[in-house]
């Protein structure tokens, strides 16, 4: 080997597992012991959301030169995990033991209902009652919700899933923060809003100026506070400040499963169903009542893919009068059927 690859492959002494060297420093003073991230990986996770949350960990300790945090990766097996792209991350164990001063968060993703198992749920619950600190991240409000915690907490999770999450789970409100840190409850919508959480946890810990010094390092240009959105508002998306469209389009996405009626919904913003349409020409490119049934659709997508619930219920708590009227406009926009779409999703384990 190489003086290089014997450097970075040489002895625990010469190169730490956790604290990896860099250029950049920080100096603050601390003895604490390591702080402990148990990350649960669950089939089909997040790969951005789960390198989000072990960087920002890695990178404090680069910086200051000290063990800060350590870091764990379990599975219900101990085996290694497929992540949604199709990369797999190996495991430290099963659900086992933690350290007593751990945190304890699961990784999930795509099909969440699906993918969350019993033993991961009841992992978490018994570790919630023991006094750690559990959460979420990216879909991983579904593993607490299953474990039985979330009641009475503020929580989030990945913004494509919080309609389907909460047909699942009636009486559970998520957030559509970026995250939320409610006592011991700890939840992101993943991807970015991972970092978010943990340069959140860091700044709690040890200060804004090593909060700081870990954003410069991931590029991030400011620290984003917990109350930001996850999805860009209308304003944004459709290149327009127009507010009475805005508020249209609001209006529309908050009650998708109800019978909307465009002569209705003008007169509640106080123009014209002619001023409506020419609206969403100009900024939208589509009529109102394509855009309304794309939204529609694509609910419904969302509720085949996350849910168990039937084609014909997806339909209705979609906004449909009729299944067949579903079905033939989810064909058109999908190429597919919505029986045989919901028959393809696969968690692929």
């Amino acid at each position: 080997m190489s003086g290089l690859d014997d450097e970075i492959h040489g002895s625990d002494d010469l190169v730490p597992r956790f604290v990896p060297r860099g250029i950049a420093h920080v100096d603050i003073e601390s003895d604490q012991p390591p702080q402990v991230f148990v990350i649960v990986l669950v089939p089909s996770f997040s790969m951005l959301a789960f390198a989000n949350t072990v960087e920002p960990l890695r990178i404090a300790n680069q910086l200051t030169g000290k063990q800060l945090y350590r870091w764990e990766v379990r599975s219900d097996d101990g085996l290694p995990v497929v992540s949604a792209n199709g990369l797999s991350i190996s495991s430290d164990g099963g659900l086992s033991e933690v350290p007593a001063n751990a945190v304890v968060l699961a990784c999930v993703g795509n099909y969440a209902e699906k993918t969350v198992s019993g033993d991961l749920a009841g992992f978490l619950r018994e570790k919630w009652r023991k006094g750690h600190r559990v959460g979420g991240i990216c879909t991983g409000a579904y593993a607490l919700a299953k474990a039985g915690i979330l009641k009475g907490h503020a929580f989030t999770l990945h913004w494509e899933s919080i309609k389907p999450f909460c047909e699942e789970h009636e009486g559970l409100e998520p957030s559509d923060s970026i995250y939320v840190m409610d006592r011991r409850i700890l939840t992101c919508g993943g991807g970015a809003a991972s970092t978010d959480m943990m340069l959140a946890l860091i700044r709690d810990s040890f200060g804004d100026e090593l909060a700081r010094g870990v954003a410069d390092m991931c590029l991030y240009a400011s620290l984003r506070s917990s109350d930001q959105r996850q999805k860009a508002p209308a304003s944004t998306l459709y290149g327009t400040r127009n507010q009475v469209l805005i508020k249209i389009i609001d209006y529309i996405e908050t009650h998708l499963a109800e019978a909307i009626d465009m002569e209705e919904v003008a007169q509640l913003h106080g123009v014209s169903r002619r001023q409506v349409e020419r609206l969403f020409a100009t900024h939208v490119g589509i009529p109102p009542n394509r855009f309304i049934n794309n939204i529609r659709l694509d609910h419904g997508r969302s509720l085949l893919a996350d849910t168990s619930m039937k084609v014909t219920d997806v339909a209705f708590a979609a906004g449909f009068t009729s299944a067949n009227h579903f079905a033939r406009l989810f064909r058109q926009r999908f190429g597919v059927s919505p029986h045989r779409f919901k028959g393809s999703v696969s968690p692929g384990v």
